[in-house]
């Protein structure tokens, strides 16, 4: 199903000058492909999620006032390849590995050179068959777990130009 393309609402949102104006560098999106490609050459299947995932399939872009982006991937196809850090290698990023553990992640966060960030969660399937969960760390700092449907598959998603993974059951994750 990952060839299968759904399309995103195209929706205009009403916002004020101050939502419209954008966190991030223009071109966002080309930093989140080269970091989905070095997740893909690591042997994991990222695909967008939260804020990330609701901008793209409810405008067909990222929401303007976001800080950053968001990848998720398996815990499973995390502890075949050890360590996130082969991401930085092909890449010129400043990261964050305070936040990760084998065992329990929060999230690994990725700065761009030239601003925004791009969170990786990572996906736990300890919940039940139809449900998994992430860890992160709110605004204040306080560690957090969300609980979500569980992806049916993943489908293809364009996001500025580019092809991205989503869960194919969109709206039941959103």
């Amino acid at each position: 199903s990952r060839s299968l393309l759904i399309p995103c609402l195209n929706k205009t949102m009403n916002r004020t000058k101050s939502d419209s104006d954008s966190s991030l560098p223009k071109n966002f999106e080309t930093n989140l492909a080269e970091v989905r490609d070095a997740l893909i050459n690591m042997g994991t299947l990222p695909y967008l999620t939260d804020g990330t995932l609701l901008g793209w399939y409810r405008e067909c872009s990222i929401i303007p006032h976001t800080s950053d982006a968001d990848f998720a991937v398996s815990r499973l196809e995390y502890r075949e390849n050890k360590s996130f850090k082969k991401i930085r290698e092909p890449l010129i990023y400043s990261w964050n590995s305070a936040k990760v553990l084998e065992w329990d992640s929060l999230e690994v966060t990725l700065r761009p050179e030239k601003g925004g960030s791009i969170d990786i969660f990572i996906s736990y399937d300890q919940v039940d068959d139809e449900h998994l969960y992430t860890h992160g760390v709110s605004g204040d700092g306080t560690r957090v777990k969300w609980i979500v449907p569980r992806p049916t598959g993943f489908c293809s998603g364009i996001l500025r130009g580019r092809l991205f993974y989503v869960p194919c059951n969109v709206e039941e994750t959103l």
